[in-house]
């Protein structure tokens, strides 16, 4: 049975982006446009909060993130609606960290972490 231990989700909160005259995200530059603009760390604010935790949370934010730009974390065949896992048990698959989409990801969570607490690693 699947389970996902560190769902990502993203929550918002209505007030702060009304009073910065942001609306809702809808992308990923809008997200850290909205975080750059709300983080003030002079006044204990910071524009992003996230599932940074050393160990089991961050590795699965990575690969989360690297799903979100669209590459799974193995060279999986690509099939209509997704990748193809019915043959993961015969392996033989290699990481795909090391791609040009791999570093759009490691490059956007860099970012992230500009407009994050500086605990963000020890965050749940």
């Amino acid at each position: 049975m699947p389970a996902q231990t560190t769902p990502e989700l993203l929550f918002y909160r209505r007030d702060l982006f009304a009073r910065a005259g942001l609306e809702l995200p809808t992308s990923t530059e809008a997200m850290l446009d909205a975080a750059r603009r709300l983080n003030d760390p002079r006044r204990g604010m910071h524009g992003i909060a996230w599932n940074a935790a050393r160990g089991t949370a961050l590795g699965h934010t990575v690969l989360m993130t690297m799903a979100d730009f669209g590459q799974p974390v193995l060279d999986l065949p690509r099939i209509a609606g997704g990748f193809d896992t019915d043959a993961l048990a015969t392996g033989g698959y290699r990481a795909t960290i090391d791609t040009e989409t791999g570093l759009q990801a490691a490059e956007f969570l860099l970012e992230l972490m500009q407009y994050s607490p500086p605990d963000i690693f020890s965050m749940l």
